[in-house]
Formats: C-alpha cells, sequence, structure tokens
C-alpha cells in the first residue's frame, strides 16, 4: 500500500497517494512538493521556508512515505500533480540528510530544523520492517507535530510608555493585550498563539530607530502595532518597510505617515494606518472655529514636534481655503510650563478663538495661561484634548475645549460596550475612566 501523510489546511492526514492527488484536484491541498530520494536506503528530509510579503512563513506541504516494490532496483521517487495554487517562491530552501537513521531522527531533525514549514520524509528502504517503523513515526509525527509546529507568532508593540505621551501609549498597548488575550482564547491565528513584544520607545525619534531595528532583526516580529508620536514613526518606519513589514500605526496622526513610500519608487507600501490622520482632524478643526461658530480671526498654538508642526500646516491649509489667515501662529516646546509669551501675543492680535495641535500637558497649560490672564475665548484642537492628563492637569479651565474624537467611552453600542467592559475589567483604571479611549479602541 502506497501511503502518504498530507498537510491540509487545518492539520495532517494520512491517506492513500491517490486520495492526496484528489485533494489536491479539490484545492485542499495548499502546495505539493516533488522529490526524487538521492539513493538507495537514504532518507532524506527536506524544509522549505516561505515568507510571502509582511514575513509571516506559511506552510505547504505534503508528507510522502512511499516505499518501493520489492526487487525494483531504479530508484523510486515520489511525486504528486503540480501546484495548484500560486504563492511566492521560497526564501531559501534547506535540507539534512542522514544515512540509515531511524524514522525519530526525522523528527527530532525537524524539530531542531523548522518552525511551522513544510517537511518531506522519503525513503527507498523496501523493508516491511522499516515500512511499519515509518508509519508509526509519522503518525507520532501528526500527533505530536502541532506542539512543535505552532510557535507563537511575535508582533511588536511600540510606544512610549514614559513621560508626557504615556496615557496614549499605555492605553494602546493595552488595547493590544486585550486583543491578543481575545485572540488566544479563541485559537490563535491559524493554530498558532499570539506573543507581544514591547518596547518603550519614550516618545524619542532616536530611541524608536533602535526598537524598530531591534524588533525586526533579533526579535524577528511578524509585524508591530504602534507609533503613538508622528515623529518616531516617520523615522522608524522605513525600516520596516525595508524589510517588508507591516507597520500598523494607530495613533500618530501625520498626514505624511502613510504616504511617505509611494510608488513608482516604493511599488509595495508596508505602512499602514486606522487613525483618523491631520489632513482629515484640521479640516474639521477650521469647520466647527469658522463654519459653525463663525470666528474669522484665529490664532494657531503647536508644539515644536513633527506632530505639532505637521499638524500646523494642515489647520493652515484647511484655513487658507476658506480664505483666513491666522492672526498669530505660535510654537512652544514639550515640557513648557509657561504659554503667557504666546497666548499675550494672541490675545494682542485679537483671536476670537485658539487653534491648538500639541499633547495633554502643554495643552493644559494653554488653558490654566488663559485663564491667569482672564482671557476666555474658546479651544478648538486635535483629538489630544481628550487626553486624561489635559483633563486633570487643566481642570475647570479646560472645559468647553472641542476636538474630533473617533471613539468616547460610552457604550452606546453592543460592540462598543464589549469593549469598554472587557477594558475596565482587565485592567482597573482609576475612577473607572479610560485615559485614552480612542487609543486602546484602535490597537483592538
Amino acid at each position: 500500500m502506497m501511503l502518504a501523510a498530507a498537510r491540509a489546511g487545518q492539520g495532517i492526514a494520512l491517506t492513500r497517494r491517490t486520495l492526496a492527488a484528489e485533494w489536491l484536484d479539490e484545492g485542499k491541498l495548499l502546495r505539493v512538493l516533488d522529490i526524487e530520494t538521492p539513493g538507495e536506503s537514504q532518507y532524506h528530509l527536506c524544509t522549505e521556508i516561505s515568507r510571502p510579503p509582511g514575513g509571516a512563513a506559511q506552510a505547504f506541504s505534503l508528507w510522502l512515505a512511499e516505499p518501493r516494490a520489492e526487487g525494483n532496483s531504479a530508484h523510486h521517487g515520489a511525486s504528486l500533480a503540480r501546484m495548484r495554487r500560486t504563492w511566492p517562491r521560497p526564501a531559501r530552501n534547506s535540507c539534512a540528510r542522514t544515512r540509515s537513521a531511524p524514522p525519530t531522527s526525522f523528527l527530532a531533525a525537524w524539530r531542531r530544523h523548522t518552525v511551522f514549514h513544510a517537511v518531506l520524509l522519503i525513503t527507498t528502504e523496501t523493508s516491511m520492517d522499516f515500512r511499519l517503523k515509518l508509519l508509526a513515526g509519522t503518525l507520532a509525527f501528526a500527533v505530536s507535530a502541532a506542539g512543535y509546529a505552532a510557535d507563537p507568532i511575535k508582533i511588536g508593540v511600540a510606544g512610549p510608555y514614559t513621560g508626557g505621551s504615556s496615557s496614549m501609549g499605555v492605553s494602546m498597548r493595552d488595547g493590544v493585550r486585550l486583543a491578543i488575550e481575545e485572540i488566544n482564547k479563541g485559537g490563535g491565528v491559524l493554530g498558532r498563539q499570539l506573543v507581544a513584544v514591547e518596547r518603550d520607545d519614550e516618545a524619542k525619534n532616536e530611541r524608536g530607530v533602535q526598537i524598530a531595528q531591534e524588533l525586526i532583526n533579533k526579535e524577528q516580529v511578524t509585524a508591530t502595532v504602534g507609533y503613538i508620536n508622528t515623529g518616531v514613526a516617520l523615522a522608524s518606519q522605513r525600516f520596516y518597510q525595508d524589510a517588508k513589514i507591516p507597520v500598523f500605526n494607530n495613533v500618530a496622526t501625520g498626514s505624511v505617515i502613510t504616504h511617505q513610500f509611494k510608488a513608482p519608487e516604493y511599488p509595495d507600501n508596508y505602512v499602514f494606518r486606522n487613525a483618523a490622520h491631520d489632513s482629515i482632524q484640521a479640516p474639521m478643526i477650521v469647520e466647527e472655529a469658522v463654519t459653525r461658530r463663525g470666528f474669522k480671526k484665529v490664532a494657531i498654538l503647536a508644539d515644536s514636534t513633527n506632530y505639532g508642526q505637521l499638524g500646523r500646516e494642515d489647520l493652515e491649509k484647511a484655513l487658507d481655503a476658506k480664505g483666513i489667515k491666522p492672526v498669530a501662529v505660535e510654537k512652544f516646546n514639550i515640557k513648557d510650563v509657561d504659554m503667557t509669551a504666546q497666548l499675550l501675543k494672541a490675545k494682542a492680535a485679537g483671536a476670537e478663538a485658539v487653534l491648538t495641535y500639541g499633547i495633554g500637558p502643554e495643552l493644559a497649560q494653554i488653558a490654566n495661561g488663559m485663564a491667569k490672564l482672564g482671557w476666555k475665548v474658546p479651544i478648538i484642537g486635535s483629538w489630544t484634548l481628550s487626553m486624561a492628563n489635559y483633563i486633570d492637569n487643566s481642570g475647570a479651565n479646560g472645559e468647553g475645549a472641542r476636538m474630533p474624537q473617533t471613539f468616547i467611552q460610552d457604550p452606546d453600542t453592543p460592540k462598543r460596550k464589549a469593549f469598554i467592559d472587557a477594558y475596565l475589567a482587565k485592567f482597573k483604571p482609576k475612577n473607572n475612566r479610560i485615559d485614552s479611549p480612542v487609543r486602546p479602541s484602535k490597537a483592538w
């Protein structure tokens, strides 16, 4: 009897070769590898490693254990019909060959040699005793392969978990943790568990670059999620582009982020985002200030980071589209605690509203500075006006600020309620308030 051990979509099965051929015709096998044995009494183990776009190793395989007929001196090969589905060519092939080795050495070598890849077992041994051993070994392999093949899929998680941007970074990271826990409880992805490889970039461009290289080269992640700060994203994501590994921005909103690697110079773009970028937010801010509330004189206060300055440019473009020039454009730095000089210039210019692009701690200083000056005009800015460290640090002075939002902590739909309930139950934030609700929701 000719036997074949075939890997179908979800596992390993033993079957007659004819049935395996039928599976191929029906599209149940992803790929069939052909090989001829190199000589008598040799056992040939070969792994094929394929890395489709994104770096996720996939297994396309057919395990063959087909003895030749007694007395047949010709070299006996094992092959099936041609591949029915097209996948990228393997990045590399590697083989290990042994003579007169028992079937268990195949398993041991495979376990050392490959991770969730394709394997072929071929023999020219003719004895029935060996055939039975091979069948038993293949059965043992089928039972145990899942445990050895299903190495976890590494997902990089990069963001600031300390410093002024930490409320965004920690919230995002917790959203990833929650999602991974739920996915793993449901069986993982393609039978493999997910594991987060977390790194604190401290909202520093140079640190982000170091982390990107570490996650790609040392940790060999399949993909990375994160990036809170536009500057860190712009400095770091080129390494993922070069490695053809997807990076998902779920916080950084700079408009240029997903346009950094454009065709035709870059046929494929490995940078993705699910956050509302600044070319969406800035026109909404201007629409609120100019069209809905009728302000004709507005000042712009933006921080000195890439996030703040690119956002300022988007605000100026949106204002220009409505025929308005800001009466004052002022800049401040991260960790500044006194905005008096900038606010006095805006007030002297007759600004009826202040449009902002920055993050929570400095935005709170703007609100507090306006209160000290007794200058009460609306603050309208990007989504970061919803950050917990803006609300907490500005107190009553921050009341009335307006900003675009894509998610708020309001369980008004079943899906939203499920996420909020799960997040609160797992992380137990103070006063049951998510510091930056939009960030974990995007990561989740």
